[in-house]
């Protein structure tokens, strides 16, 4: 089946040129089955849409707050329109990014997803760990590294939450939607819809599911 991935902003244009302006408005999206994330205009913030809902996280006087509005513009967008997602059985022990990365590659490979081609997925489930930030840039920094993006804002490491996860697969868009390391982009989502944030490492363990677009 053929999922479209659009986007709007690149990674590459806030590291080497600084450039972290608005991209997109979210309010001009339509919401009806859109899966998204990306980050606030002037990097001032993180967000995930699942299936229409919007949930965006920022920092305000140190702490995380999490709103439900498309009234915000962003600086990266990602995103996909799917109305159905089929669950994958996940049988094997994963503990690290990478290892997720590959079995993502070998399961949507498996389901007959185009790995050449970019596509979204969904990890839902108990993971046993995931590290995250939520970036927040000092205005009129142009210094932008990935480690600096991490430690601008808010971060930690959460263990043991039932979560959400929205990601984005593409070995086209390196340093474009995705980091230079990895073909994945993925944003969380907590249960408890208390953290909304970009996820930098992940130990998923065994108690989760892996979903991936589907035709029915």
């Amino acid at each position: 089946m053929d999922i479209e991935v659009k986007h709007a902003g690149a990674l590459k244009n806030f590291m080497h040129k600084g450039d972290i302006s608005a991209k997109a408005s979210l309010d001009t999206l339509n919401p009806v089955d859109l899966y998204a994330l990306g980050a606030l205009e002037n990097l001032k913030g993180e967000f995930i849409f699942l299936d229409g809902e919007p949930y965006l996280s920022r920092e305000i006087d140190g702490e995380l707050v999490v709103e439900k509005t498309y009234q915000a513009r962003a600086s990266l967008l990602v995103y996909s329109y799917v109305s159905n997602w089929k669950d994958q059985e996940i049988k094997e022990s994963v503990s690290s990014y990478r290892e997720l990365e590959i079995l993502i590659e070998e399961a949507a490979t498996k389901f007959g997803i185009d790995v050449e081609t970019p596509f979204p997925f969904l990890i839902k489930g108990k993971i046993n760990s995931f590290g995250w930030h939520v970036i927040d840039w000092p205005e009129n920094d142009t210094m932008h590294t990935h480690l600096r993006h991490i430690e601008s804002g808010l971060n930690g490491v959460e263990e043991n939450r039932e979560i959400t996860i929205l990601g984005f697969y593409s070995r086209l868009h390196q340093s474009i939607f995705t980091h230079h390391t990895t073909h994945m982009h993925l944003h969380v989502l907590t249960e408890e819809k208390d953290l909304v944030g970009h996820v930098d490492e992940i130990i998923p363990g065994t108690d989760f599911k892996l979903l991936f677009p589907s035709a029915q």
